[in-house]
């Protein structure tokens, strides 16, 4: 039996080492948002990707970016969290608590190492950091991929709306579903 992963909380400053992590991924299926014909509810319709689409690993630019962009909102109240064999980085979560609720702003694992319960332990954690600090409801805004939302619905997660572009705290970020959770009273 090889070496057991384990979860810690990080310092923002490993947030360099995100480049560790293969984000590569084969999209087979993604959702597309579809409003009821009154606009005030939404349903997710599954939509094949054909050819299958190759979501790419980060490029310097990107994971710069990224690094930047969540050390200033860790500045602000949060945490990050890693996923570890031994000394290597094999996933990672970010969330952060300004106000009273709390916002995923990333869970990544490493190709080599999805569908063996390290999301999901990235993802109690950040749920569980998010608790302690007295944020009752998690929000994220995920990929629209069928494997992303899938995961997160897995793990409790409820589509609650959709956020135009232009009206997220997150640089660059398209039109995107956002789930919820509660997480404590």
């Amino acid at each position: 039996m090889g070496e057991a992963v384990h979860i810690q909380r990080i310092p923002t400053d490993d947030l360099q080492r995100i480049r560790e992590v293969d984000r590569t991924e084969l999209i087979a299926a993604k959702y597309e948002v579809v409003r009821s014909a009154d606009g005030l509810s939404l349903s997710l319709v599954e939509r094949a990707c054909d050819p299958p689409e190759e979501f790419p690993n980060w490029d310097e630019e990107g994971r710069v970016g990224r690094r930047e962009w969540w050390q200033r909102e860790l500045a602000g109240g949060g945490a990050a969290f890693g996923a570890f064999l031994g000394e290597r980085l094999v996933g990672f979560a970010v969330t952060v608590t300004p106000r009273r609720a709390a916002e995923v702003l990333g869970i990544f694992v490493d190709a080599g190492f999805r569908r063996g319960g390290i999301g999901g332990r990235l993802l109690a954690a950040a749920e569980e950091y998010a608790k302690d600090a007295g944020a009752p409801v998690v929000y994220l805004h995920p990929n629209l991929t069928v494997a992303a939302v899938g995961f997160y619905r897995k793990h409790g997660y409820a589509l609650t709306c959709l956020v135009e572009e232009g009206t997220l705290s997150c640089p660059e970020m398209e039109t995107c579903i956002v789930l919820a959770k509660r997480v404590g009273g």
